[in-house]
């Protein structure tokens, strides 16, 4: 399992949405399951979708185990564009 899979699946998990809530982003149940096994991986393009959506980096997506580096997304909506990052 790669880092992105695990990070995949913890972060869906931890906000409890199931495998078939991707849709929106043209994601089915069936390849979601597979980028969290890590038999696929998304395309850079859907990979940036995957990572704006959850408020991670792409960096740490791919490169850090969240959950153990206890990485927290972006905060909420309600943060000011120019503090997301602090």
């Amino acid at each position: 399992m790669s880092v992105f899979s695990k990070n995949l699946r913890y972060l869906r998990e931890s906000r409890g949405l199931k495998l078939d809530e991707f849709e929106f982003l043209g994601i089915k149940k069936g390849t979601m399951s597979n980028y969290e096994l890590g038999n696929t991986e998304p395309k850079l393009s859907l990979l940036c979708e995957i990572s704006k959506f959850f408020r991670i980096s792409i960096d740490d997506f791919l490169l850090k185990d969240i959950e153990a580096e206890k990485i927290i997304p972006v905060v909420t909506e309600t943060a000011p564009p120019e503090t997301a990052n602090n």
